[in-house]
């Protein structure tokens, strides 16, 4: 059962991957390739769950938040908990911030990034990288 799991959802990784939204793929053009001076992944699957992207040497998983999140903020929660306690951060930003400033998104990323040790040994909380809350 785990094994038929494992493969529908790498497979439903690789299909998110081709048909990623509109939003993921402006900030994907704009941290792949190593702009970011460090490997990010798309897509990644993470215990049960695909990420939207994933920085390994920091254990930080960025996701991009829609209109959906709006309706779903408890299974947000909660899969936030769970990663946490896998020793990984979550940070989110909304649709609207990427699509209206990306360069903004993106610093705010570098930041983390330079404020934060690589592979951290602390299990953090739910950084919302936005609209100035935990900053």
């Amino acid at each position: 059962m785990l094994i038929f799991f494992m493969r529908r959802i790498k497979k439903f990784a690789r299909e998110n991957r081709t048909n990623m939204a509109k939003s993921e793929n402006i900030l994907w053009q704009e941290i792949r390739r190593d702009k970011l001076g460090v490997r990010v992944l798309r897509q990644k699957v993470i215990g049960r769950y695909i990420v939207d992207f994933y920085i390994a040497k920091y254990k930080l998983v960025i996701e991009v938040d829609g209109e959906v999140h709006l309706s779903r903020r408890e299974y947000d929660v909660e899969r936030t908990r769970v990663l946490n306690g896998m020793g990984y951060r979550v940070v989110r930003f909304w649709n609207y911030e990427i699509m209206s400033n990306v360069g903004g998104v993106v610093e705010r990323i570098k930041l983390w990034l330079l404020q934060h040790p690589s592979q951290p040994s602390f299990r953090g909380r739910e950084d919302r990288i936005a609209d100035g809350e935990n900053e």
